[in-house]
C-alpha cells in the first residue's frame, strides 16, 4: 500500500474536517459500541449536496438526520445563520460561507456497526465537524475507498 486516506478524529471544539473535503464518501467509523455523538458535520460547496447514508440498517437510520440550506431561505425553515448560532459553530469558516451548505448530523444507535457511510451528491469544498453532547468513545471521518475492492480472479 503506498498510502492511507487519512480520518479526521472529532471532539467537542469546532475543527475543520480535512478528510472530507472534495470526496463524495465517507464513513463515521467509532472505536467503541459507546461512541453515539451526535457528530455535526457542515459541508459546503458550489453545488447543492444531498446527503445519504449507504447501506446503513433500518435501526441505524434513526440517527441520521441532513439539512440543505440553499440561498435563498425557504419561509418556515431556521435559517443557515440561526443553525450555527444554535450549534456555536464558527460562522466564517468556508463550510458555511459556502453558496450551498448541508448540515449533517450523525448519531450512532446502540447496536449500529461501528462505521456507517454517508454520500453526498457532489463533493463538498469544505467541511467542519464536532460532536455536540458528552460522548464516550471516539467518532472518526474517514474518507472511503472511490471504488469498490474486489480480489483477483486467476
Amino acid at each position: 500500500m503506498a498510502a492511507v486516506l487519512p480520518c479526521d478524529v472529532t471532539g467537542k471544539t469546532w475543527q475543520t474536517a480535512r478528510a472530507v473535503s472534495g470526496v463524495t464518501k465517507l464513513a463515521l467509523v467509532a472505536d467503541s459500541d459507546d461512541a453515539q455523538g451526535p457528530l455535526v458535520v457542515y459541508v459546503g460547496g458550489p453545488l447543492p449536496m444531498e446527503a445519504t447514508p449507504l447501506g446503513w440498517p433500518p435501526l441505524a437510520l434513526r440517527g441520521f438526520y441532513t439539512w440543505r440550506y440553499d440561498r435563498p431561505i425557504l419561509p418556515g425553515r431556521l435559517t443557515l445563520p440561526q443553525e450555527i448560532a444554535n450549534d456555536a459553530a464558527p460562522a466564517q469558516h468556508p463550510a458555511v460561507t459556502a453558496p450551498n451548505v448541508t448540515r449533517t448530523e450523525l448519531w450512532r444507535v446502540p447496536g449500529a456497526p461501528l462505521a456507517l457511510t454517508i454520500e453526498w451528491s457532489s463533493p463538498p469544498t469544505a467541511a467542519v465537524a464536532a460532536e455536540l453532547a458528552r460522548a464516550t468513545g471516539t467518532l472518526k471521518l474517514c474518507p472511503v475507498f472511490p471504488f469498490d475492492v474486489r480480489g483477483f480472479v486467476k
